[in-house]
């Protein structure tokens, strides 16, 4: 955790040491609350998208700008968690409440907007949660900070796996 320090975070958030400590008894107690903070958010923005009642555009568009906004709040500190703290880049471990969550989430995505069956559509959105995950952790922790350039990617990205592979016959689809 080199880089991430109590000292350091109670200055920037102006308060004392003492003060920081009342809250937090240890630098752990922190990353752990910043990370659930965290996955509150990721949660409510994937339950969000699947209550969208609008086109896949719409939908990737506002999944987009929730993504950014959430990692874009304090790029310095997510880029520090990312590299520092191995554990806090991880929103959480297989079979935890918040992974089946988010999972099941985008698997509902799959399923609306791909017409996939119960089982690909876990299948579609892991692969989809993984690769939005991938590409917008790597972007914090490379201080990529063009929002309207990622935003295109994560459109784009969403849009190829919910849609795009529905728009060739499948023997077509396997040899691009």
């Amino acid at each position: 955790m080199r880089g991430f320090t109590t000292n350091h975070v109670a200055e920037e958030a102006g308060v004392s040491i003492g003060s920081l400590y009342q809250y937090f008894p240890n630098k752990q107690a922190l990353v752990t609350a910043i990370r659930e903070r965290h996955v509150v958010a990721s949660l409510a923005l994937i339950e969000h998208a699947t209550q969208h009642p609008g086109p896949l555009r719409a939908m990737a568009s506002e999944l987009a700008a929730g993504l950014i906004a959430a990692h874009a709040t304090h790029p310095g500190l997510h880029r520090v968690l990312l590299e520092s703290v191995p554990s806090a880049g991880r929103l959480a471990g297989p079979g935890e409440d918040f992974e089946r969550r988010y999972l099941a989430g985008f698997a509902q995505l799959a399923m609306r907007y791909a017409g996939d069956s119960a089982e690909d559509s876990r299948v579609t959105g892991t692969a989809l949660a993984d690769c939005l995950d991938g590409l917008v952790h790597n972007a914090a922790r490379r201080g990529i900070t063009a929002p309207d350039a990622l935003s295109r990617q994560i459109i784009q990205l969403v849009e190829s796996v919910l849609a795009g592979r529905h728009n060739a016959p499948p023997n077509e689809a396997s040899t691009r």
